[in-house]
């Protein structure tokens, strides 16, 4: 760290040491030291940082729509992991097997093709466009290639990194091996810096949206009461089926977490989630003797086997069975 000293007058005080200089070319070091072979490792970097924008609307679409239970989504859970636990296997793939004469384009290329192949289908899924299986095959489905994908191109991206770093200069000769191990660490801090700027970059997004959101909505209502006065327009109050409150609609999240502490502070056992609200109104009007094909399409299930778990646990199914 450069550290800088303040002239002292014959006889006075010892020099200050000034680290002001030091921090901020500690700061900037790195962007002074990209270059721009480093380009396709920090772009990959920060793609892998960015899948941060599927995260809540995924496991809240996990939450309301599927039918996986707990146990099931941490077998899941465990089964999406595997892919990392072997990423050695796929990195001796990548050194040895080149596909197409290459061995880092190629496999750029196919790890983000299956990517975007698990992000259609879990979109395919969510908006009930893809009915070739159940939604829970789509999503593990979907959820595998995207990962398998993201762990090839974090091995290339690590190969990569170690080849961006030249280790002879212009001339030929070998350069000093305290500056390629200096380069090298550099390359590895700007990986991590692209990581936390796809993330930030995705949750900035995400908030500029809302707070966008918020003042259109603001814009329009001072729009309409200043066209037809406050009194003469009132806000009906029944708008909205879940109002906040500050009177407006509340949001999927808002409406997960308040169902959440009420389970709090009723003390359940279990945590409580909106979804169980609808598992609630089927399994109530199975008990109240309701046709199975009836409440198939009152509820909105594409497969009747969704339907089927609640009537097997009515407790009075064959009550009356073969009276008239």
């Amino acid at each position: 760290m450069t550290e800088t000293l303040s002239p002292a007058p014959a006889g006075g005080p010892a020099p200050v040491v000034s680290m002001r200089g030091g921090w901020l070319q500690s700061i900037t070091r790195p962007i002074q030291a990209f270059q721009l072979n480093y380009v396709p490792v920090v772009m990959v970097y920060f793609a892998y940082g960015a899948l941060g924008l599927i995260d809540v609307t995924r496991d809240l679409w996990i939450k309301e729509s599927l039918s996986l239970t707990p146990s099931q989504l941490a077998g899941i859970g465990v089964w999406l992991t595997l892919p990392w636990t072997v990423k050695m296997v796929f990195g001796e793939l990548v050194d040895t097997v080149p596909i197409f004469g290459s061995q880092r384009k190629s496999y750029i290329i196919i790890g983000a093709l299956l990517m975007v192949a698990g992000l259609v289908i879990l979109a395919g899924a969510a908006g009930r466009w893809l009915t070739f299986t159940r939604p829970d095959n789509l999503y593990v489905l979907g959820a595998m290639l995207l990962v398998i994908g993201t762990v090839v191109q974090d091995v290339v991206a690590d190969a990569m990194s170690t080849e961006v770093v030249p280790r002879h200069d212009a001339a030929g000769n070998e350069r000093p091996d305290h500056k390629v191990r200096t380069e090298l660490g550099m390359v590895q801090v700007l990986g991590r810096l692209a990581v936390s700027a796809g993330v930030l970059a995705v949750a900035g997004l995400s908030g500029w949206h809302r707070i966008l959101e918020s003042l259109s909505r603001s814009a329009w209502a001072a729009c309409r009461s200043a066209s037809f006065g406050p009194s003469l327009e009132p806000i009906p109050k029944d708008a909205h089926v879940f109002v906040s409150e500050r009177g407006g609609p509340i949001s999927p999240i808002g409406f997960h977490r308040l169902i959440q502490r009420l389970g709090e502070a009723a003390k359940m056992p279990f945590p409580i989630h909106p979804h169980m609200l609808r598992h609630a109104c089927g399994f109530k009007l199975a008990n109240d003797g309701h046709d199975t094909r009836a409440l198939q399409h009152y509820l909105g299930h594409r497969n009747i086997q969704h339907t089927v778990r609640y009537t097997e646990m009515a407790p009075d199914r064959f009550k009356d069975f073969w009276r008239g």
